[in-house]
């Protein structure tokens, strides 16, 4: 009888810690996914680096419950740094500037929570890919 409770109890123990394990947390879940939404691009705040948008599709990622279809939204950039982290421009499958991307058009917006505070909505972009409208025909013929 004493055999078969510690058997128990080990058995719970395990069965606990290995669902422990198994739980991934918002935070760890943050440092290794992106988020990417489709959005209109509205505006860009080169003083406070900040990009504004109306987003079109949410998309996939952790955190993209944070953004609504047809609502606004800022995004935080960094547009240069030592350490690496600088937000990175890709126009047409080449590196560009958020200055040559025209005003109103759809982007992809690779983007990360810069907190795993849920009531705070700040939002760090990690890439913003653009293409133009003959570039786009090319790449759907492309993939047909």
């Amino acid at each position: 009888m004493q055999n078969s409770i510690q058997t128990f109890l080990v058995m719970i123990g395990s069965v606990a810690v290995a669902s422990l394990l198994a739980m991934p947390t918002e935070a760890a879940a943050q440092g290794s996914w992106t988020n990417n939404s489709e959005a209109s691009l509205t505006g860009v705040d080169y003083e406070n680096h900040l990009i504004m948008a109306l987003i079109k599709e949410p998309g996939r990622g952790p955190a993209a419950r944070r953004l609504r279809k047809d609502r606004p939204a800022t995004f935080q950039f960094n547009p240069d740094s030592a350490a690496g982290d600088e937000t990175i421009v890709m126009i047409d499958g080449k590196r560009g500037e958020l200055a040559d991307i025209p005003e109103n058009a759809t982007v992809h917006i690779h983007w990360r929570p810069l907190d795993n505070n849920p009531m705070a909505y700040q939002m760090s972009t990690l890439k913003v890919v653009y293409f133009s409208e003959g570039k786009l025909a090319e790449r759907r013929e492309s993939a047909e």
